[in-house]
């Protein structure tokens, strides 16, 4: 969660985007089970949560590659956009 606080913090999102995307979050791992997720899944999970919560929050539409690359600028972590697609 502490990844996703970040993100919030580099993009300048609103509260709400952030509780939203940590409610998806929540609910996913609850769905799935965390012994399902593994550790390297955990980023990518954030990342689309986040992603998640500012397409129902943020006035603007959120951009795939603005949120890669604060990610990389945040963890140094790279994510796909595909994977960020097909995991949302």
């Amino acid at each position: 969660m502490e990844l996703m606080l970040q993100l919030y913090q580099a993009r300048n999102y609103t509260y709400e985007t952030l509780f939203a995307g940590a409610s998806v979050f929540d609910r996913y791992v609850a769905l799935v089970g965390h012994q399902n997720i593994s550790k390297g899944d955990i980023t990518l999970l954030a990342v689309t949560c986040l992603l998640i919560g500012a397409k129902l929050e943020q006035p603007n539409y959120p951009n795939f590659n603005n949120m890669i690359y604060a990610l990389e600028d945040v963890n140094g972590d790279i994510v796909k956009r595909e994977d960020i697609i097909d995991l949302e």
